[in-house]
């Protein structure tokens, strides 16, 4: 008897929704990768859609079906977790093809196309069947071109939005790799036990992630509208002769993070991660403050642009005070490492291990000296400063300076 609580469908069905051919469905049901839900073994679920996907990953990718079914059927992994109704992103083909939904819109075929490479994936053929969450941008479209939007503006526009919400994607998924499935990995948790372990977490999660992000993107949809309503209220002063428009060039302000490539060697990856979102944070929060806004992350730099060249050049004097004591990150490292070190002379000393302590010293010293040397000429007092602490210490009460 078919489940009465998950819809179903056959493994005709399955395969028209994913467009794959029904004997691929049948070989994933005889090696135990998808199951019936009837007593008669021929309904399937209909969220299996979401299934024959990461499947179909990957076989593509070259993981063997066959080991794919050994593994769920000795209970080393399942997929249960995407009965979830957060994976419901995970959809299934709609009917039509990207050519017919084109005629039947009037959407121009090059922009219709384009709504696969928005959403990630590789540019579609005109006969390549739609997929149903993509149905859903068409509308957006149409209301462009009806208004009378250009269609090259419209495809760029499209372009872009995929862009930018590719890029929230990776970020939300590199989070959730590290910071969920990790910890759980690490603990011995497998696939079936993490997804069961984040199931209502991530429910709730994807629901006020949407949430999160439209009000990002409306609160800057008001900054843009806003520029629009002001410079249309200032034309139409101008054409009324109430107002003299004052032409104000535009200011770039390019802002570099000096020594970046260096600082990764030296402290590693995180650590200078560690500096440049502390300068970024700092620096687009004083840009904010003389009308500007950052318009290209680069890693180790970012281009901001202003309405007026003055907001541009008091937001540079200020965020060149603001990198000199961000770059104090790197003394506080510093510090750090002294003091640690001095815990460790001190342990030396009272094995007597004179020799080692003065290596260890020493080292520390080099390491001081080096930093100084390397580009850090503008902070070379206190690099002094911490240099000449470290020289001035004091092994077990000795007087003896260290060498």
């Amino acid at each position: 008897m078919a489940s009465t609580t998950t819809p179903t469908c056959t493994a005709a069905e399955l395969a028209e929704r994913t467009g794959v051919d029904e004997a691929y469905i049948d070989r994933l049901v005889a090696l135990g990768i998808l199951a019936a839900v009837d007593t008669d073994g021929t309904r399937l679920r209909a969220t299996d859609v979401r299934r024959v996907a990461i499947i179909r990953a990957l076989d593509q990718g070259g993981v063997s079906l066959e080991g794919i079914g050994e593994a769920f059927r000795n209970g080393s992994v399942n997929l249960e977790f995407m009965e979830q109704a957060s994976y419901q992103r995970f959809g299934s083909l709609a009917d039509e093809t990207f050519e017919e939904l084109s005629a039947r819109t009037k959407v121009p075929l090059e922009i219709v196309l384009a709504i696969r490479e928005a959403c990630g994936g590789a540019r579609a053929e005109p006969t390549d069947r739609i997929r149903e969450v993509e149905t859903e941008i068409v509308p957006m479209l149409q209301a462009q071109l009806e208004g009378g939007v250009r269609p090259a503006i419209v495809e760029q526009a499209l372009r872009g939005y995929g862009d930018s919400l590719r890029r929230i994607s990776d970020i939300e998924s590199a989070w959730w790799r590290s910071d969920m499935l990790g910890p759980l990995v690490a603990a011995g948790f497998d696939m079936a036990k993490a997804g069961a372990a984040t199931a209502e977490w991530s429910d709730r999660l994807a629901n006020e992630t949407d949430k999160a992000l439209l009000a990002i993107l409306h609160s800057h949809e008001t900054g843009g509208w806003m520029r629009n309503i002001l410079e249309g209220f200032e034309v139409a002063l101008v054409q009324a002769g109430l107002h003299e428009r004052i032409e104000r060039p535009p200011a770039i302000c390019f802002l570099d993070l000096t020594g970046y490539t260096r600082l990764t060697d030296q402290f590693g990856d995180e650590a200078a991660a560690e500096l440049a979102g502390r300068l970024s944070r700092m620096v687009q929060a004083a840009s904010g403050r003389h009308g500007g806004r950052p318009v290209k992350w680069l890693g180790d730099g970012v281009m901001f642009v202003f309405p007026e060249p003055a907001g541009g050049v008091q937001a540079a004097l200020e965020m060149v005070k603001i990198g000199g004591a961000v770059v104090g990150f790197w003394f506080q490292r510093g510090v750090e490492q002294l003091a640690h070190n001095s815990q460790n002379l001190k342990k030396l000393a009272a094995a007597r291990d004179w020799q080692e302590a003065l290596q260890i010293q020493n080292s520390f010293l080099r390491e001081g000296l080096s930093r100084l040397n390397e580009g850090m000429s503008r902070y070379a007092d206190e690099a002094r400063r911490i240099v000449a602490r470290s020289r001035e210490a004091r092994i077990g009460g000795s007087a003896e300076e260290v060498q």
